[in-house]
């Protein structure tokens, strides 16, 4: 219909007198052709239904307004002059029930007859003119959508809602006996919704009554001469989409309330019967349907439905498109098309016009035939060298091609029958390798394609051939170049390597401590298949020689006789004693015992004994005594380092601390590094005492304290 009827409805009546005066003999002459065409524009578009729920029923009225709908159809047709069967009529009707829901989505699937709850065809069979809205819940949008979301029908986006739209009215469409009214949303005031909501909403309703109703809708195309946009939406909103407050029953009640009855109502019965009784009197419109069809690529022919009450013609863009060149009235236009060999689909726009209306467009879209990808061979082989490998490319269409391997490139895309060239570098592993090459094109599946290069000669060599380390336990790092597998071995358990590996890589040779004084080495094998082994030395050096003599005193009896010291080394060594009556010579490596022989004491005084235990080679040296009492001494032996001796080394003045036999008189005795005695004395025992040395030579000295109970020593450095 054109914008000038929706918009001003009045212009209708006056369009339809024009023309009848005009075309007054073109109608006489062509009636009895026109009439099976179109046998219901003959037909009286007065009387009709309004399917509501509670929003259409307020707007019904009156409402508590001084109007309704029926006061205003009254109004119709008294300025109309309509009486008897001219006369317009509509009746209300609470439409679905059970359940109490009219959302777009259910309006979809009554239309399509998917609705067992809801069976529209007794209301389009009863009724020339049917009126169809849906209720608040319609408004409560959530987002702009996108095209996945038709496979869920109750997705609240705009793009279902237009999706929902486009297939109410296309079926519409196919009851050109029925005139349709289709309201937009309900609003919601702004209690009730939320900014994007109502933004939402909004939108969908402007395109529905400014680009769906012109027939501006790209999906859609023209708008059917039958179907009328009736934009209640509008006629209550603010600029954001938000019903007006005058207009609601309350601040959180969105019903409309009788201001809304008393600007609805007359508005409502005003365009839904100009509109309907245009339709009726046959104003000149042209459309055509389905806007678009898509068929297979083999040669067939299309439908297209033309509904309008004038001659027209038809034209096809496409030389593979050929279309009935014209006709009378409505009827079907056949689309003939030829087989598509290419691939790639095609378009033909189809034209329609009509003489004193705008063209209207479709376009029928033919798919490509099928897509054709052979490679072969299915295998290549190639020397590891680098090189080439070519591939036959057999295609009716663009195909690319990508290798899963770094080593291998091939050619990237192609068009048509063509080669694939495969170019190798060279393979530096002795294990031979595979690229797998995949061809592709859209709408074939894809052609996989293989390259095996064989491997190189093994190659194995090592470095450093030999490492020196320390005693210290460590690790030490070989440098292993190879280009296949490899596998190592220690000839040595203190010495453990990586046990394998690939390539070229790092060989750790972990290697333990070297307790002895003497060096060691492990031969280290590298063995690789297809290569001669390889051996590597790791010498260690000798531990630092060690000593020690335990215990670093021992106290015996007047009588002659023998004790046993024990030595703790890593090396050789000698034992020399510095006293005639003491005979410790000895010698061994490693453990050991130094056993010292010594003579009666026919003396009163206690003597001492030195005995100097040596390592070869400028090694460590150690100390221990051997101190022989006299005849009239019966005292138990005490340990060495009883007590704590400060300052040492000392001018000769020290401080004793920490004594065990503290409370008793003591004989204290100094003697020197030969045994000798140099000073003497008594002192009663405390827990810290002081003594004056004097001062003897600088040297080692050894201050040992004698008492009843038993003797104690310590070592001191006077400097």
């Amino acid at each position: 219909m054109p914008e000038a009827f929706q918009e001003k409805p009045w212009l209708a009546n006056s369009f339809v007198l024009n023309q009848e005066i005009l075309y007054m003999k073109r109608i006489i002459l062509t009636a009895v052709i026109l009439f099976p065409l179109f046998s219901f524009a003959q037909t009286l578009f007065r009387s009709g239904v309004f399917l509501t729920h509670s929003t259409g029923q307020n707007i019904w009225g009156p409402n508590g307004s001084p109007t309704s709908i029926p006061q205003e159809i009254q109004v119709y047709n008294t300025n109309h002059g309509y009486t008897g069967s001219q006369a317009v009529s509509m009746v209300r009707q609470s439409w679905p029930l059970n359940p109490w829901e009219n959302e777009w989505e259910r309006w979809h699937r009554i239309f399509d007859g998917e609705d067992p709850a809801a069976n529209i065809t007794p209301i389009l069979t009863n009724n020339k003119i049917v009126v169809v809205k849906s209720c608040f819940p319609s408004s409560a949008m959530t987002g702009w959508g996108q095209p996945s979301d038709t496979l869920n029908r109750t997705v609240k986006s705009v793009y279902n809602y237009k999706w929902h739209w486009r297939s109410i009215v296309s079926v519409m469409a196919q009851h050109p006996e029925n005139f349709f009214a289709i309201w937009t949303n309900a609003p919601l005031n702004q209690a009730n919704t939320n900014p994007n909501a109502a933004m939402l909403a909004k939108s969908f309703c402007t395109w529905a009554k400014d680009t769906l109703a012109q027939g501006l809708d790209p999906v859609m195309g023209a708008m059917p001469p039958n179907v009328y946009v009736f934009n209640y939406f509008a006629r209550l909103t603010d600029a954001n989409g938000y019903q007006m407050s005058q207009y609601a029953v309350s601040n959180t009640d969105s019903h409309p309330n009788a201001a809304a009855t008393a600007l609805v109502a007359p508005q409502f019965v005003s365009e839904i019967f100009d509109a309907a009784i245009a339709y009726e009197q046959g104003a000149a419109v042209l459309s055509v349907m389905p806007a678009s069809q898509q068929v297979a690529s083999q040669a067939g022919t299309a439908e297209f439905t033309v509904t309008t009450t004038l001659g027209w013609t038809a034209q096809s863009n496409a030389g593979w498109c050929t279309v009935t060149p014209s006709g009378s009235g409505s009827g079907i236009l056949n689309a003939q098309y030829a087989e598509n060999t290419e691939v790639s689909q095609r378009s033909a726009l189809i034209t329609v016009s009509s003489p004193g209306i705008a063209d209207q467009t479709v376009t029928l879209t033919q798919q490509g035939a099928a897509v054709v990808l052979n490679v072969t061979p299915q295998s290549q082989q190639v020397e590891s060298g680098s090189g080439t490998a070519e591939f036959n490319v057999v295609s009716n269409t663009s195909w690319n091609a990508q290798s899963d391997a770094g080593w291998c490139t091939v050619t990237p895309a192609g068009s048509g029958n063509g080669m694939l060239v495969a170019e190798c570098e060279a393979n530096g592993g002795s294990s031979p390798r595979t690229a797998t090459i995949s061809v592709n094109a859209e709408g074939a599946d894809p052609e996989i394609v293989t390259v095996v290069q064989a491997g190189a000669s093994a190659v194995l060599s090592v470095s450093p051939v030999e490492q020196f380390v320390t005693s210290e336990a460590g690790t030490a790092e070989f440098s292993v170049t190879s280009n296949t597998v490899w596998t190592a071995v220690s000839n040595a358990e203190w010495c453990t390597v990586t046990p394998e590996g690939s390539g070229s890589a790092a060989l750790l040779a972990e290697y333990y401590a070297n307790s002895v004084n003497t060096s060691r080495t492990a031969t280290i094998t590298i063995s690789a298949a297809g290569a001669p082994d390889q051996q590597v030395l790791l010498v260690q050096e000798a531990a630092a020689a060690t000593l020690a003599v335990m215990p670093e005193m021992q106290q015996v009896s007047p009588d002659a006789g023998s004790v046993v010291f024990s030595v703790f080394s890593n090396t050789s060594w000698n034992a020399v004693c510095n006293a005639t009556w003491c005979n410790a010579e000895a010698s061994g490596e490693g453990e050991g015992q130094i056993s010292a022989v010594y003579e009666a004491n026919p003396s009163e005084d206690d003597r001492i004994a030195v005995i100097t235990v040596s390592t070869l080679n400028g090694g460590p040296s150690a100390e221990v005594l051997l101190l022989q009492e006299g005849l009239v001494t019966n005292v138990e032996i005490i340990q060495a380092g009883a007590f704590t001796v400060f300052p040492n080394p000392s001018g000769g003045q020290v401080r004793i601390s920490g004594l065990s036999l503290a409370g008793g008189k003591t004989r204290w005795l100094l003697a020197d590094q030969a045994g000798r005695l140099v000073k003497s004395g008594e002192a009663v025992l405390q827990n810290e005492m002081f003594f004056d040395l004097g001062k003897p030579a600088q040297g080692r000295y050894f201050l040992i304290l004698k008492s009843d109970s038993g003797t104690q020593w310590a070592s001191l450095i006077i400097n």
